[in-house]
């Protein structure tokens, strides 16, 4: 029988295994946060992003690329999960061309950036790029976890 034709006797919520938070019983509240811009321009609205999914110690996410206003970019963008700020960050060296559905991942001090489909000509889709990209954040203040730390450092260029 092929997979999509299967009825499902269970829905995904009440079929899985209960592990973990899913395990408690207590109700999880959503809340909504406006992002506080710190001298950068809205990433908003965007899509065919990609955000790490491992913070630094410090609480700090970041965003790569996507689409916004019809084209697509290449820019990146740090996340404070504590203040929900929004910064801009400049960087050097070989930078990742624009794109959008492409990963990455934040181990350590390194950001990785890979794959995602590229412009040429202005034409979306012509392009599948395969390639890795590595950002060294190396001793970077987004990395340093404290109380008080200046988040004001975060436009500093990075490299």
């Amino acid at each position: 029988m092929p997979f999509f034709s299967r009825k499902n006797k269970h829905s995904p919520s009440n079929s899985a295994p209960v592990i973990g938070l899913a395990s408690h019983s207590q109700l999880y509240p959503w809340s909504a946060h406006a992002p506080q811009l710190r001298k950068s321009p809205s990433p908003f609205p965007r899509f065919d992003h990609a955000l790490s999914t491992t913070a630094t110690a410090a609480g700090e996410l970041f965003l790569f690329g996507g689409e916004t206003d019809g084209s697509l970019r290449n820019d990146l963008y740090v996340f404070s999960t504590r203040d929900f700020s929004t910064t801009l960050l400049y960087t050097s060296g070989e930078t990742p061309s624009r794109r959008g559905g492409h990963g990455v991942a934040l181990t350590s001090t390194l950001l990785f950036v890979w794959g995602g489909w590229t412009v040429a000509n202005n034409v979306k889709n012509q392009h599948y790029d395969d390639s890795l990209y590595l950002l060294n954040f190396g001793m970077s203040d987004l990395f340093m976890s404290s109380a008080q730390a200046d988040q004001s450092l975060l436009c500093s260029s990075i490299a």
